[in-house]
């Protein structure tokens, strides 16, 4: 959420590592450890299968909600939209177990 008061309130540079560690900082993260970590290679192979994992599920923006692995919500919704959406992915789990005893 700071990341995106930073980004859309303040208009900060988000691919600036000063402005991220700052960011994680605030957050109560080690300032050092983050900026080492920005530095490195870490974690990189784990969010290059991420992101072609949901480029190949045909995700292609955000926000974008997946709910229960049953329902998916593209784009920015109000909450109640979301919160029926949940609801909805909720039922559909709970009938899933009879449905696979029947």
């Amino acid at each position: 959420q700071h990341l995106m008061d930073l980004y859309f309130t303040h208009g900060a540079d988000l691919s600036d590592r000063d402005v991220l560690v700052q960011a994680a900082v605030h957050c109560g993260l080690d300032g050092d450890r983050t900026r080492a970590l920005l530095a490195s290679d870490t974690d990189v192979a784990t969010v290059e299968e991420a992101a072609n994992s949901a480029k190949d599920s045909g995700i292609d923006g955000v926000p974008f909600f997946i709910f229960g692995g049953l329902l998916a919500v593209s784009g920015a919704q109000a909450a109640d939209h979301l919160a029926s959406a949940i609801e909805r992915a909720a039922a559909e789990r709970r009938k899933q177990p009879a449905q696979a005893t029947a």
